[in-house]
């Protein structure tokens, strides 16, 4: 049975769907260095270069989701939902 989950078990089926994983744990640091490739603010009036920065982490989660394909239809609306459900949950 294991065999035949590591041959088959992280793709997607004939029907389009296959297995996912989400993965929550509190943030093991209080800091991240990042890469910003996107305006971060609201108010866009100042030119932009990507750049690195710090992440502030203490207090927040990470969330992870693996999927087999993130190409597929399957893994976006999957992405989607969780990134829907965690965000909502944050706006006030």
């Amino acid at each position: 049975m294991e065999q035949d989950w590591d041959e088959a078990g992280y793709s997607l089926r004939a029907d389009g769907e296959g297995p996912f994983a989400v993965l929550y744990q509190p943030s093991p640091q209080p800091t991240i260095a990042i890469r910003v490739n996107e305006h971060p603010y609201e108010h866009r009036g100042y030119g932009f270069q990507p750049h690195t920065a710090t992440l502030i982490t203490a207090g927040l989660s990470l969330v992870t989701i693996v999927t087999p394909d993130e190409k597929s239809l399957f893994s976006k609306n999957l992405h989607g939902l969780l990134s829907k459900a965690l965000i909502g949950n944050t706006q006030h």
